[in-house]
């Protein structure tokens, strides 16, 4: 759909002498055109289970393609990209890949045989701390309210706790089309950012499975991995057949997992130019890059569902759950790292924990859960952490599972500003006696103040409102005074 801000930009790529390619593809030109980027990886954590198959092959070869080919767009050298795929969630602590690379992109959620982290809290933190990366993820394409009919309820509730939440530096992304629209496949489980994808990006593969590779891909899972483990994956039943481009050399591959690389790519190339950016100048900045005003829906879609997921936080950055801060703009991403670089200023993060003591209490009006926690430190707000364990008011697994975890919860910040976020879950263990571990992971009150209550709603269930076992905030801030400049110079 052709909207008068599209407009307005093609003029103005027109009157530089622009291409309209170039333009929408928001190049950006790099000062040396022969200068190699900063270490790269691409990461796909289910492929471990499908070492003879091709399924997520073909998906990683796409999305490591459209991610150097954004390199070379930018005008830099594209190294080769290795593909990680071996544990690449389990155990990431004791892993090295965060360490050896400035920019890792992630289009693969993890396997359904995965396990959450198990490392502490306070072991992911300090992992986060030491390392200087930044992991740009696909945030998944479960759906959202624009277009209720093909938003996945049960996907969207059975999120998986991964070390990513507690990191400072990832960057979640959604996409948009082309144009700027709202895609109905994006999921709304806070993306950071959205970029456009579904279009022809430069590079081409046989993106889909064959139905042979898709009838030995079956008959493997069936028998065991590499472990011997016989495998049980439901999804790959009799009737999943042949996609009809199968066998056909696709450039136009849809999805979220070729928005994220696009970003990754523009993020390598500018860490390139301002080598001594840390992953969180580069974070932040990005966020501050994004704009709301270009973001639209199609006809069919529901814009009164983007306008309900929108808040204006406290220092007036507007944030929706389905489309982050909006969309992502390399042009001015380099403006803003530019500022910090003439300025010689960083964004330094420090984590913040409450202080220990919690308060619960129940919302009769609302007929929820409140527990509210308190932040000491007066800093800015970077990125905030809710980590808690419930106790569903019943037994039963299924129950459990169906009905008894809540889908959404709603987090209000000291200032006032309330954000409804879908909470990610660890794989429940219903013997543990504190309840089922979950955490809410979330960018929207960037800028605020971290001092004061933060207070996490629990609503009620179909069993009655969960109990609350444990709960901690915890706080990515800075006391940066670069962060009120750069705010200043958001679009």
């Amino acid at each position: 759909m052709a909207r008068s801000s599209a407009i307005l930009r093609a003029i103005g790529c027109a009157t530089l002498g622009t291409t309209l390619t170039a333009c929408f593809n928001h190049a950006v030109q790099p000062d040396p055109q022969t200068t190699p980027v900063v270490s790269v990886a691409h990461l796909e954590p289910a492929s471990r289970f499908l070492k003879k198959d091709l399924l997520f092959t073909h998906h990683a070869q796409s999305a490591s393609g459209i991610f150097k080919w954004r390199i070379k767009q930018n005008g830099y050298r594209a190294p080769f990209i290795p593909i990680i795929d071996e544990d690449a969630y389990d155990k990431i602590e004791d892993k090295d890949h965060l360490r050896q690379y400035k920019v890792i992109s992630v289009s693969s959620t993890p396997s359904p045989f995965d396990k959450a982290p198990r490392a502490e809290t306070e072991t992911l933190l300090k992992l986060w701390t030491e390392t200087d990366v930044n992991p740009i993820i696909a945030i998944g394409n479960s759906g959202n309210f624009t277009c209720p009919q093909k938003r996945n309820y049960d996907a969207l509730r059975r999120q998986i706790l991964t070390a990513y939440s507690f990191s400072d530096s990832v960057i979640f992304t959604g996409a948009v089309t082309e144009d700027g629209s709202v895609t109905c496949y994006t999921s709304e489980n806070a993306p950071d950012l959205v970029y456009p994808t579904a279009y022809e990006q430069g590079f081409c593969n046989y993106y889909y499975m064959t139905q042979k590779e898709i009838d030995d891909f079956r008959i493997s899972m069936s028998q065991g991995d590499q472990n011997g483990i016989k495998l049980q994956w439901n999804t790959i039943h009799d009737s999943f057949v042949a996609d009809r481009e199968a066998g056909k050399l696709n450039c136009d591959v849809t999805g979220t997992s070729f928005a994220s690389p696009n970003v990754a790519g523009h993020i390598a190339t500018l860490r390139s130019q301002f080598p001594e950016a840390t992953d969180q100048d580069i974070r932040a900045t990005a966020l501050l890059s994004a704009s709301q005003d270009d973001v639209d829906v199609d006809s069919g879609q529901d814009r009164s569902a983007l306008t309900k997921s929108m808040v204006r936080n406290a220092r007036g950055l507007q944030h929706s759950t389905i489309t982050g801060f909006g969309i992502y703009n390399p042009d001015h991403h380099k403006t803003l790292l530019n500022t910090l670089h003439t300025n010689k200023q960083h964004i330094e993060p420090v984590i913040l924990r409450d202080t220990g003591a919690k308060t619960v209490d129940f919302d009769f009006q609302r007929n929820a859960r409140r527990v509210t926690v308190q932040i000491p430190d007066d800093m800015a707000t970077l990125k905030t952490i809710f980590e808690f364990r419930v106790k569903p008011q019943t037994v039963s697994p299924y129950e459990i599972y169906q009905n008894g975890l809540p889908e959404d919860v709603s987090l209000r910040s000291p200032s006032g500003t309330e954000v409804k976020l879908t909470a990610a879950w660890d794989r429940p263990t219903l013997a543990d006696p504190r309840g089922m571990r979950m955490v809410v992971s979330t960018s929207a009150f960037l800028g605020e103040s971290t001092k004061g209550n933060w207070t996490l709603i629990l609503p009620q269930m179909y069993f009655g409102t969960p109990e609350v076992s444990e709960a901690r905030v915890y706080i990515w801030g800075t006391a940066s005074p670069a962060m009120n400049t750069l705010i200043q110079l958001k679009p």
